[in-house]
């Protein structure tokens, strides 16, 4: 069973949906880019992160510098975001029981680090890693690994968007999704992920298993 554990943060590890899009339409202002109301938000829950590029309207060539400049504004405001419900007492569950923790997200390192100082679970952590692409973070996944000797078959990740389902199977591993962050329960199942995700104590179930009561695939 997967005893080391890496995580997705935006909309898994920190509810970011109404901070993220305040932002958003800070920074399309900013940029001249087209605002974005609650209503598309949520609807924007069932399109894949292709997708959401697409009708955009943001030129490729400009996505980059867009993330780079969210990361910076979204420093501060970042760290001040508590954990998703029930996320803190999980993890700190999973640390004592000895699963091993990481981060591998398309948020920014400091940001990351700093929401988990500044909620206490810093420590938790073996690794924080951060990837600028969007559609790059297998490659980020397979370095990790690497670098601290992770095995695959024992390593589950941990995320919130179809393009964490594919990013997961890229790098040969298994996916579990949660049905609190970005894309929709619906939308999540329809790509099959290995687990899906109604709380976060099911992670315990995973990592540490009942044999009476195996854990329930989507």
């Amino acid at each position: 069973m997967p005893q080391n554990l890496i995580f997705d943060f935006d909309g898994t590890l920190a509810d970011t949906f109404e901070s993220a899009l305040e932002l958003l339409n800070e920074l399309a202002e900013r940029r001249g880019f087209a605002a974005v109301s609650r209503e598309k938000a949520l609807a924007m829950k069932e399109l894949s992160a292709q997708e959401i590029v697409r009708q955009s309207g943001i030129p490729a060539k400009e996505i980059p510098g867009t993330i780079l400049e969210y990361r910076k504004m979204a420093q501060r405001r970042v760290a001040l975001l508590p954990p998703v419900p029930g996320m803190a007492d999980t993890l700190r569950a999973l640390h004592a029981r000895g699963a091993r923790l990481g981060v591998v997200s398309s948020n920014g390192r400091d940001n990351i680090l700093a929401f988990l100082r500044n909620n206490g679970l810093d420590r938790l952590f073996l690794f924080v890693h951060s990837e600028l692409s969007l559609f790059g973070k297998h490659r980020r996944l397979l370095a990790a690994l690497r670098q601290h000797r992770l095995e695959a078959a024992q390593t589950l990740y941990i995320g919130d968007e179809t393009r964490d389902i594919e990013a997961a199977r890229k790098a040969g591993l298994p996916v579990a999704c949660v049905a609190w962050g970005f894309n929709s329960p619906e939308l999540l199942r329809a790509h099959r992920p290995d687990y899906l995700l109604a709380r976060p104590a099911e992670l315990l179930d995973i990592a540490f298993p009942n044999p009476n009561q195996p854990p329930s695939a989507p």
